[in-house]
This record gives structure tokens, sequence and C-alpha cells, in this order.
């Protein structure tokens, strides 16, 4: 996402924030997303409960959702992540 972004930057909807600090929150989103991954898929593939598994996951979700929380900045405004006009 991020080429196409770059790489042609005024064709089409853009899903990346104009403001650069906007930006900057949003790519740090995707490395919590990452890492939820991390945790997700062991717990998948094991197909069997691991306490610690679960608490890896839960520890994950919660910092997603404390990132959301916090970067939000116009909830009456936008539905979307970072309060912006297009989804973040």
């Amino acid at each position: 996402m991020d080429y196409i972004e770059d790489a042609y930057p005024d064709q089409g909807y853009s899903f990346l924030p104009a403001d650069p600090v906007l930006r900057a929150q949003n790519r740090l989103g995707y490395s919590l997303v990452e890492a939820l991954n991390g945790a997700w898929y062991p717990l998948y593939f094991k197909r069997a409960y691991d306490e610690a598994g679960f608490k890896s996951l839960h520890e994950k979700l919660q910092k997603i959702e404390e990132f959301i929380i916090a970067n939000n900045k116009n909830p009456e405004k936008s539905a979307f992540v970072q309060g912006t006009e297009n989804p973040t």
C-alpha cells in the first residue's frame, strides 16, 4: 500500500492521511496488526488451548484497542480510526 501511495500520489483514492504525522501514526498501527498476526497464527495452527498463546493474543488486541482510542481525534465526525475522511 505504501508503494502505491508513493508511486502514484495523485491517482485515485488515498488510504493514508495527508497529514505527515497521521501518516506516521498510521504506519505504527500497521506494526501492531503485524504483531497480532504473529500471536494469532500459532493458536490457529495448533488448534489446541494454549494459555500463554491466548494471553499473548489478548495483549496484542489490547494494544490495538489502545492505539485506536488514542488516535481517533474526531470520533464525532468520523467512524475511521484516525478521524479522517478516508478509511485509515
